[in-house]
């Protein structure tokens, strides 16, 4: 649904601009939280790209929740996710831990 911004009264456009200024902070939240996960070693990077690339036939990855998380990230911030995945085949092909 397109948005013609000059039929808005101001209050409009604050209540749009809360809105998405709230929806860019839960993007990198969720950014921000998958490579602090990562940091920590909670996902294995290589974990990851698995489940990343995963098939229909790695059942095990396709239930994991990491899988459904990345997912979602994908689905809402393609960028971000396109940026986490090739930090992180940088780095296992740079042999980073």
């Amino acid at each position: 649904m397109a948005v013609n911004y000059n039929e808005l009264d101001i209050s409009e456009l604050d209540d749009l601009y809360i809105k998405s200024n709230q929806k860019l902070k839960n993007l990198r939240k969720k950014h921000e939280k998958i490579l602090e996960e990562i940091e920590n070693n909670i996902y294995d990077k290589e974990n990851i790209l698995k489940v990343i690339y995963a098939k229909e036939n790695f059942v095990k990855f396709k239930d994991s929740k990491l899988y459904k998380d990345l997912q979602e990230y994908k689905k809402e911030n393609p960028k971000g996710y396109e940026r986490l995945e090739q930090e992180l085949m940088q780095d296992i092909a740079n042999g980073a831990d």
